[in-house]
This record gives structure tokens, sequence and C-alpha cells, in this order.
């Protein structure tokens, strides 16, 4: 049985590109050609535990409106550590695409 198909073009606000990973992350080829493995540089430990530590005062608070806002920024842009050849690392803000461009 045939179904009728009719083909309309792109709808108001549709993607025509998506981006699938970031300028800063590192694309490779795999064992298999169709499968690009994507990387990014880690976390900054030491980063990390401030914003967690900070995130824990606004529980502790009731700060609920600046919680979300600082989860947001933490999430939307994580700073990276940069990790040289030897292993040994210097740490630098690396912004990530940001998730939703809207303010918390």
């Amino acid at each position: 049985r045939d179904i009728a198909v009719e083909l309309v073009g792109a709808r108001p606000g549709e993607k025509l590109h998506e981006e699938l990973w970031s300028k800063s992350e590192t694309v490779i080829p795999s064992s298999h050609e169709a499968i690009l493995l994507v990387t990014r540089p880690p976390i900054d430990p030491a980063w990390l535990e401030e914003e967690l530590d900070a995130l824990h005062g606004l529980v502790e608070e009731g700060e609920t409106l600046e919680l979300v806002g600082r989860l947001n920024a933490i999430v939307g842009a994580p700073r990276r550590a940069l990790v040289s050849g030897d292993g040994a690392g210097a740490v630098e803000a690396a912004s990530a695409p940001s998730r939703s461009s809207a303010a918390p």
C-alpha cells in the first residue's frame, strides 16, 4: 500500500547544520571508517572542587536561583586542564559551547 509523501522543505527554526564537536575537542579516526573518536581535555580537579564547595554553600543557604545559575555556568563552560606531552599540566579556562544562551 502506497502512502503519499509531500516534500515541503525546512520548517521555521529547523536546523540545517548540526555541530557534533567543538573547537576545543580533538577528533581522530577509529578502527571503523564511519566512526570518529572525539576527546576533550580533562576538567581541572582543583577548579571543580572549588565549584562544588561553592554549590554546597548555596544549597546550605537555600539560594535556589543562584545555585541554578552557578550550576548552569559550570556545566556550560567547565575549566579544562591543559596537559603537556610529559603529563605535567598547566591549567587554563577553556570555554565550551554553551548548552543554552538563555540566562538563568
